[in-house]
């Protein structure tokens, strides 16, 4: 619960401060359980719903964020999640059709956002009903919508979940081992950085797809069969289409890896804002140039262990 709300206040506390909004968590826990849920995931969702309460609440609203972990008939927990705004809300009309892909919300009033691609609420649910939960929403136009997301979870004892963080710890560490036979979509348009990126990476033992730009990059990944990328290391500067774009439409692709798959931003830009705008658009970590290998092995060890652990 932690982690998420620590993600919540990274990421999206931002976005609410540029709209002068209000941000509220409320956080309830089982006292002597940890729940075991997939963290990407559970942000993943956050971020989605969120940012979509951001971008249709006016300037000067409220959000509410409600994380409660429940302890279920039969003894087994839950997690509890309900996002609340008091933006333009939607008709009864759209609500019906609401998670069906490439639907969008016709507003008469042209200074309101539109609905992007149509996609994220139908990924959303993808991902709730992946992890065995369901997802409902109420709204009022004028008045505001509550999304309400609920998920079954594997829960453990304190004790067990500490020696559960220490064997992570352990599978965190970089490995050359770790990393043989892993697929790499690498990302760079530079002909010096590809070599030098691609070296680096073949020899740990990793199989590696080269996109000179961000557009084949998308390319490459939409094409692919899903899960096959273990990772993507994602320059920032490219022609046709930026690291940022680039991973914004990875992310927005109606498949589940879109969402998990560990995207690396390598960029010379190394400032706090930096960094910031490559985790807004989706990127898990950030590398500066030029590359320390040494750096890079261990951020794709991690990120990559993580994805599977749970």
């Amino acid at each position: 619960m932690k982690d998420c709300s620590d993600y919540i206040d990274a990421v999206i506390a931002p976005l609410c401060k540029g709209k002068s909004q209000t941000l509220a968590k409320e956080i309830k826990e089982c006292e002597g359980r940890v729940l075991l849920l997939d963290k990407l995931r559970i942000n993943q969702i956050l971020f989605n719903l969120l940012s979509n309460a951001v971008k249709f609440t006016p300037q000067g609203g409220s959000l509410t964020v409600l994380m409660e972990e429940r302890l279920e008939e039969g003894g087994t927990l839950g997690l509890h999640l309900a996002i609340i705004d008091n933006g333009v809300g939607m008709s009864e009309k759209f609500l019906k059709v609401i998670f069906q892909p490439f639907t969008q919300e016709e507003h008469d009033d042209p200074s309101l956002p539109r609905q992007g691609t149509g996609l994220g609420l139908t990924i959303t649910k993808k991902l709730v009903e992946t992890m065995g939960g369901e997802i409902k929403v109420e709204s009022h136009e004028g008045k505001g919508t509550r999304f309400d997301v609920c998920l079954k979870a594997q829960g453990i004892s304190q004790k067990d979940y500490e020696a559960k963080k220490e064997t992570i710890a352990e599978q965190k560490k970089a490995s050359p081992d770790s990393l043989k036979g892993k697929r790499i979509l690498l990302c760079e348009d530079n002909p010096l950085n590809q070599e030098i990126a691609k070296k680096l990476l073949l020899d740990k033992g990793m199989e590696v797809t080269l996109a000179s730009d961000g557009e084949k990059g998308l390319t490459a990944f939409r094409n692919s069969p899903e899960n096959y990328f273990n990772a993507i290391l994602m320059d920032i500067r490219m022609p046709l289409m930026d690291g940022y774009a680039a991973t914004k439409a990875i992310r927005q692709l109606p498949r589940i890896d879109s969402r998990n798959v560990p995207i690396i931003a390598m960029t010379a830009d190394a400032f706090s804002d930096d960094v910031q705008k490559c985790l807004e658009a989706g990127m898990n970590a950030h590398l500066a140039k030029p590359i320390n290998p040494s750096l890079m092995y261990q951020k794709l060890a991690q990120f990559i262990a993580e994805r599977y652990q749970d």
